[in-house]
């Protein structure tokens, strides 16, 4: 039983909903069903509970998709459950924990975003399974039409509350540009972390990432040269993975990252100490909090940064509440590459969502331009 009214999460600024597929329409309705009346722009101080009207929407969002796929308009049913898809994100991220309530909504993630791609002519969306360590890895792959044999590849990862269907349109990028695009949840990710127990260890995800390699590498219909892209904790991610497989990154985006995970889990926001770290406990399956620090504290890839000698761009805001700059800039810094690119984003709004569609075409044409001319 809901016992207080869930409001709109801090981290979803409207620069994220907007940036990864909620569409005008929906952002109206649910604003105006929740805290902003939108013809008047004043605050509403009875809205609906944040979570339940965005669950909602996407019922209704899913609902006008599936009449419209009986009628054969399928550009339009598969831009609806596509709408459905982004409200239940945002539904799903208003719920912390993994109780029923998030599950069910979950689960409609999934659904909604598979049924957008199965009916659409433009992006051909491949579901992907990859072996990893006596489980599988699930992710999906982008092919431009008419791809050479050897057509190069970028890894798109995902950040600690992001998974692959809420990134999906950053990663699309590249495959607009002429290269193939995987992205994938991970250990401690989205359907990898919920429904196949695959948590984060301090040194897994490089092996994980790893795992992806070898998928494209044994893939006829794909090229060696591989880039790879992280956004916010993926950041992280992307660039531990590059550390310990650089031998076979061409390049490297770091956006809104950091060198450490105590970036992140330690730091304190709206005056709450360790804001982070409750999600992490349970990504890590561990819920002794002193255990969680020490796990944390132990992911910490500075002393292997040296390790990077492939080119390297990082995007991160001047000043960024979620993860500080500090690791974003010690990556710059001591990676031992040649060619690299810090970006600095105005402002403080994490990601730079605020410049969604600006820094995500910059990040995406510098790796296509290194990858395609190298």
């Amino acid at each position: 039983m809901i016992t207080k009214k869930r409001l709109r999460p801090l981290a979803q600024d409207i620069g994220r909903m907007l940036g990864q597929g909620l569409s005008p329409e929906d952002f109206i309705k649910l604003m105006n069903r929740t805290e902003l009346n939108c013809d008047t722009l004043e605050k509403i101080s009875e809205g609906e509970d944040f979570v339940l009207a965005a669950d909602s929407l996407g019922d209704d969002a899913y609902a006008y998709a599936e009449e419209h796929e009986k009628l054969g308009h399928l550009a339009t049913a598969s831009q609806y459950f596509s709408n459905a898809c982004a409200l239940y994100r945002l539904a799903d991220y208003g719920i912390k924990d993994p109780t029923e309530e998030k599950m069910s909504i979950n689960k409609k993630i999934y659904n909604s975003f598979r049924k957008s791609k199965a009916v659409t002519s433009y992006d051909k969306v491949i579901n992907i399974e990859v072996p990893f360590e006596g489980n599988s890895i699930p992710g999906y792959l982008l092919i431009p039409d008419n791809a050479p044999k050897n057509v190069p590849v970028v890894i798109y990862v995902p950040g600690a509350t992001g998974y692959k269907e809420e990134n999906y349109l950053n990663a699309r990028k590249c495959w607009e540009r002429g290269v193939a695009t995987i992205i994938f949840d991970g250990p401690g990710q989205g359907e990898a972390l919920h429904y196949r127990n695959m948590y984060y260890t301090v040194d897994n995800y490089e092996r994980a990432v790893k795992a992806i390699i070898d998928f494209i590498h044994n893939d006829p219909r794909l090229g060696n040269k591989i880039g790879i892209m992280g956004i916010s904790y993926g950041g992280y991610l992307a660039t531990r993975a590059t550390c310990f497989n650089n031998d076979f990154i061409s390049a490297l985006v770091c956006r809104g990252g950091s060198s450490k995970t105590d970036d992140l889990t330690r730091r304190p926001i709206a005056g709450i100490e360790d804001f982070y770290l409750k999600n992490f406990t349970f990504k890590f399956n561990e819920y002794d909090n002193e255990i969680a620090k020490k796990i944390s504290s132990e992911m910490n890839i500075g002393p292997f940064l040296k390790n990077i000698t492939c080119p390297v761009l990082v995007q991160h805001t001047e000043e960024d509440p979620i993860l500080g700059v500090e690791g974003a800039k010690n990556i710059y810094e001591m990676v031992s590459s040649e060619n690299k690119e810090y970006y600095k984003i105005p402002g403080n709004v994490h990601c730079g969502c605020n410049e969604n569609e600006k820094v995500g075409n910059h990040g995406a044409d510098w790796i296509v331009d290194i990858l395609l001319n190298a």
